[in-house]
């Protein structure tokens, strides 16, 4: 028996059927729901499965979707209702991370977004529904890799006053590599397209649904393949200090640089690309304890709660699980080989760039880091950048109910985890499971 690649693809919308307050941006607090849509959002469904010649099967399942990212309380029970249709080994639920769409996490404050467990439950079934489209169109493919440059991303971490702002930061380390893998079936027909890229979707602030620019590169790249209904998914990499390199001018502006992505991706797609030989989709999910800086006393938690903003939120919700706290997150993490020669490491954080690019040098650019996976815990940034300080660091830490910032030896511990890592996709230990 010869190997054989399947794929199954979908495109569905899963913009709200109702009005929702939109996540992202405390600038829109009080702003109330969504007052237009001026992208629709969409989850884009990869189905795949191997075939191997000793007859052995691996599947995955990977869910692009035009969200901030999924909400820690929906994960395990989606993936349970996904399986029910289709039993794959791996699912990765992935976010674009739009700031123009709702909010889906319960944790997180409410500053970011109200959140809606209606809009939950609708965007549960639309994605099951996308599933199950999906897996009633596979079709043997092969898949072929190629790489470009898109200029959009910017290091945002600007240091102005003596401190570190959110600006434009042109000195400051990006990764502006451009991944693109195409799925053809036997007849050669497009089916499928991944893009991986990494830059915060944040162009716009207007109070509008809209998939941002990333969205717009995906539909611009769609139609301009055209025919087959081939489906195009972005991957967000490691963005966490990264923006677009314009921003403001509201919707104009995020087509612009949409079609500017989409551009750039079809240089990709128009060059010669490599095709790619199938092999098992391999997967493991991994844990990893990454430290806290010390957890604040009860008295201290306690002085703020007659605080009206966010730290008397954030003293609250402490509070409340205060017997519970640990002194450390745990990071999740899934890799996934998706052929040979390329795979992806799939994170539930907002991570700096300077860990993509370090994962990126590790495995010579076989392995994709992936943010906004799986649910959230926060940003993960470098022992520099929490000397530093900023927003990043330690101001983001009450919006995501963190305990306290991550201690400064949390940067070795991923980097240490991501060595281990790379080296299981390529020497998996037959002793492991993987």
């Amino acid at each position: 028996m010869t190997e054989t690649l399947l794929l199954g693809t979908a495109k569905v919308n899963i913009t709200p059927s109702f009005p929702v307050p939109l996540a992202g941006f405390a600038s829109r607090q009080g702003m109330g729901a969504f007052e237009g849509v001026s992208h629709p959002l969409y989850a884009r469904v990869f189905c795949l499965q191997h075939r191997g010649g000793n007859g052995e099967t691996t599947s995955a399942a990977i869910i692009s979707a035009d969200l901030l990212w999924w909400g820690n309380q929906m994960i395990a029970e989606l993936k349970r209702r996904i399986r029910e249709i289709w039993p794959a080994d791996e699912i990765i639920l992935h976010a674009t991370h739009t700031h123009s769409g709702p909010q889906v996490w319960d944790g997180f404050s409410r500053y970011g977004g109200a959140f809606d467990p209606l809009y939950v439950e609708e965007l549960s079934v639309k994605v099951t529904e996308g599933i199950d489209v999906a897996i009633r169109n596979m079709e043997g493919v092969y898949a072929e890799h190629g790489l470009g440059e898109c200029e959009i991303a910017m290091n945002r971490r600007q240091r102005a006053e003596g401190q570190v702002q959110i600006g434009m930061n042109p000195t400051g380390p990006a990764d502006r590599e451009l991944t693109v893998i195409r799925y053809r079936n036997y007849a050669g027909r497009v089916k499928g397209v991944l893009v991986h890229y990494a830059c915060h979707p944040v162009v716009t602030m207007e109070n509008s649904v809209s998939s941002e620019f990333t969205g717009v590169a995906m539909e611009t790249l769609e139609q301009a393949i055209g025919g087959g209904g081939a489906v195009c998914a972005y991957l967000q990499g490691t963005c966490g200090d990264i923006n677009p390199c314009e921003r403001g001018g509201g919707d104009a502006t995020v087509v612009k640089l949409g079609r500017q992505l989409a551009s750039d991706v079809q240089r990709v797609l128009d060059a010669p690309m490599k095709r790619l030989s199938a092999s098992a989709l391999l997967s493991r999910a991994w844990q990893i304890e990454l430290p806290l800086q010390a957890m604040p006393e009860r008295a201290y938690l306690e002085s703020l709660q007659s605080n009206p903003g966010a730290m008397g939120e954030w003293s609250g919700k402490l509070l409340a699980g205060f017997d519970s706290l640990k002194n450390y997150l745990p990071l999740s993490v899934t890799t996934l080989r998706l052929a040979e020669g390329i795979a992806l490491l799939a994170m539930n954080a907002e991570v700096v760039t300077e860990y993509g690019l370090f994962l990126k040098s590790l495995s010579e650019g076989r392995v994709l880091p992936l943010g906004y996976c799986d649910g959230m815990i926060g940003y993960i940034t470098t022992a520099q950048q929490l000397v530093e300080g900023g927003y990043e660091p330690i101001g983001s830490t009450i919006y995501f109910g963190m305990p306290a910032p991550f201690h400064s030896t949390a940067e070795q511990t991923l980097r240490d985890a991501m060595l281990r890592m790379v080296n299981d996709i390529y020497v998996p230990d037959t002793n492991t499971g993987s």
